[in-house]
């Protein structure tokens, strides 16, 4: 999950990606409309961890972004429209 990690926030990369990640992105990423963004055009205010989330609406695979979020707690940044408090609060209202 490094790839994901560094491909939606990756000024919160914890570990270096392997070549095999590297050369083989999530088919579904190529399809996102934050597809190839850095953080410049991803993080408003950066430091202050505000996302554009503006860039999320009308993505054409915004569900699978957020499915993908919701499975792997190790990801932070934002999801799907998602920031990662919200994804933890999702998290825990699907386990009660």
């Amino acid at each position: 999950m490094a790839l994901l990690s560094w491909l939606m926030a990756p000024e919160a990369q914890d570990e270096p990606l392997t070549l095999e990640e590297f050369l083989h992105p999530p088919e579904w990423h190529q399809h996102a409309s934050c597809a190839g963004l850095g953080p410049a055009g991803f993080v408003l205010g950066r430091g202050e961890g505000e996302y554009n989330r503006e860039i999320c609406e009308g993505c054409a695979v915004r569900q699978k972004c957020l499915t993908t979020a919701l499975a792997d707690v190790s990801l932070t940044g934002l999801w799907g429209g998602t920031k990662t408090r919200e994804c933890i609060a999702m998290r825990r209202a699907r386990v009660a």
